[in-house]
C-alpha cells in the first residue's frame, strides 16, 4: 500500500460501521436513557430487542450482559442503541460518510451527557466491518497483503479464520479475517458474499466524566478513525485495492 489513502471506493464493502462508548456506574442506562434520546434526537421509531427479556439480576451478574443493547432507536441514517452500560451509534446501509456518523455521533453524546445520569467514561471504540466480494476476485487471498502458508503448504484462506491483536497509536485494534462469510443487510435486503476483514478499534482511557470526554473527542474520534482506516487499506494488496476502484482527493 502508499502512504496515501483513497478518499472512496467506487466499489465500497463496506457493511457495517459502528461507534461503541462505555460507562462505569451503578444506574442501568437502559431504563433511563432511551425514551429520552428519542424524544430529543427526534427518533423515527423505537425498539425493544429479545435481549431485554435477559432479567435484570443475570445482566447485573454477568459483565458481558451489561454492554449487551436491550433498546434500538432509528434516528435517521442511524440508530443508536443503549445497553446497561453503554451506547452505541451505527449506521444504516448505504454508509453515510464519516462527517455525518461523527456527527451524529457527538449530538448523541450532547444528548446524553445533558441529562446527567451517566457514570464516567471507560472506553469508546470504532468498528467497521467489510465484505470483500467473491465476483471481483477469483482467487480472494489476492485482496490481501499476506501470504498463508505452513512450511511449503499452501493455506486455502476460504476456510481460513484469523483473529489478530494489533497495539498501535495507543489503541488495542482487533482484526477479523474470514475466507468465505454470507452477510444479509438488513436494511437493503442485499447479500454479500466474500471475504471478510473486521477491525475494532478501541481505545481504553482513564475514568473521565463525560462532559470531560466531549470536549476532546473530535480530535479523539478522528485519530482512531484514522487508524481504523489504515490498518484495512494496509490489509489490501495493490491488486485488491485497485479491484475496489479507489478514488483520490
Amino acid at each position: 500500500m502508499t502512504s496515501k489513502l483513497p478518499t472512496k471506493l467506487n466499489k465500497g464493502p463496506l457493511v457495517d460501521a459502528a461507534f461503541e462508548i462505555r460507562f462505569d456506574g451503578t444506574i442501568p442506562l437502559s431504563t433511563v436513557l432511551p425514551g429520552y434520546l428519542y424524544a430529543s434526537l427526534k427518533g423515527e421509531s423505537i425498539e425493544r430487542l429479545p435481549q431485554a427479556d435477559i432479567p435484570q439480576q443475570v445482566r447485573d451478574f454477568d459483565p458481558n450482559f451489561q454492554f449487551t443493547p436491550l433498546i434500538k432507536i432509528r434516528v435517521g441514517q442511524f440508530y443508536i442503541a443503549v445497553s446497561d452500560r453503554s451506547l452505541q451509534v451505527s449506521c444504516k446501509h448505504p454508509y453515510a460518510g464519516w462527517a455525518p456518523f461523527k456527527e451524529q455521533i457527538l449530538k448523541t453524546l450532547e444528548a446524553t451527557n445533558s441529562i446527567n445520569l451517566v457514570g464516567k467514561v471507560s472506553r469508546f471504540s470504532l468498528k467497521y466491518t467489510d465484505v470483500l466480494p467473491n465476483e471481483l476476485m477469483h482467487n480472494p487471498s489476492d485482496y490481501l497483503n499476506a501470504s498463508f502458508r505452513i512450511g511449503d503448504r499452501a493455506i486455502d484462506i476460504t476456510k481460513t479464520i484469523i483473529q489478530a491483536e494489533i497495539l498501535e497509536d495507543e489503541a488495542i485494534n482487533l482484526l477479523h479475517i474470514a475466507g468465505k462469510v454470507q452477510v444479509n443487510i438488513v436494511d437493503t435486503g442485499e447479500v454479500r458474499s466474500g471475504l471478510l476483514v473486521d477491525i475494532d478499534s478501541i481505545r481504553q482511557i482513564a475514568q473521565v466524566t463525560l462532559g470531560d470526554f466531549i470536549s476532546t473527542a473530535g480530535e479523539h474520534l478522528d485519530a482512531l478513525h484514522a487508524l481504523n482506516k489504515k490498518i484495512f487499506f494496509d490489509c489490501l494488496s495493490e491488486r485488491g485495492l485497485a479491484s475496489l476502484e479507489p478514488v483520490y482527493a
